[in-house]
Formats: C-alpha cells, structure tokens, sequence
C-alpha cells in the first residue's frame, strides 16, 4: 500500500475487493460487510455536516440582549450545535474504525498473496 493510498477509505476497498481470492476464510462474511459500510460514511457525514453548519449558523444569528428568553433561546441553539458536534464526532469514529478494520485485512490479504506467490515460484521446475 503507498502512503497516498493510507487513510483513503476507497482506496482501501478497492484494494482489499482486488485481493478477495486472498481474503482470510473466516473473515469473508465480515470482509462483505465491511466493504458495504464503505461505502455509507461520507453520505451520512455529510448530511451530518449540513445539519451542524445549519444549527451553528441558526447559533450565529443570536445576539445577547440581556434578557431571559434570550439566554434560553441560547442555550437551546447551543445544545443543538453541540448535539450536531457529538453525531459528527462519533461517525467520524465510526470510519476510522472501519477503515482500521479493513487496512488489517488489507494487509492479510497483501501477505496471502504474497505467500501464494512465493509458494508457486517454489515449485517452478526450473
């Protein structure tokens, strides 16, 4: 795997779906699944991201006035923008996760490979 290809969610699947007669017999199901969340985190993050860049700028409009409705109006717009911050944070965590478990499959289908490779040179008549 080259560097520009680290951290690069789609990257990372097409590599491990070219690799798929090398997957780990155990892991295919899991492989299967994972590669279908791949393909879900930046549509959800996205939405995620409209969704706090709407409650910031709702936030942003606000001005103190001094007055009791305002700072609960505030506070309200603020838990809004924090609630938006949480979804982002733990969908982001989502993806690293993934993208983690498929870099290690990744590399286990890399080594399978690579061993098949070797073993066939081993049997060459040469």
């Amino acid at each position: 795997m080259t560097c520009a290809a680290v951290g690069d969610m789609g990257e990372v699947a097409r590599r491990v779906r070219a690799l798929e007669k090398h997957w780990r017999p155990e892991q295919v199901d899991n492989l299967r699944k994972l590669l279908e969340e791949a393909n879900g985190p930046h549509a959800r993050q996205a939405e995620a991201m409209e969704a706090h860049r709407a409650a910031a700028d709702v936030l942003a409009q606000l001005h103190p006035d001094g007055t009791r409705q305002g700072q609960g109006r505030w506070r309200e717009e603020q838990a809004g923008v924090t609630r938006t911050r949480s979804v982002l944070v733990g969908l982001r965590a989502e993806e690293a996760a993934l993208l983690s478990a498929l870099e290690v499959e990744l590399w286990w289908a890399r080594r399978r490979h690579f061993e098949g490779a070797v073993a066939l040179e081993g049997t060459s008549d040469c």
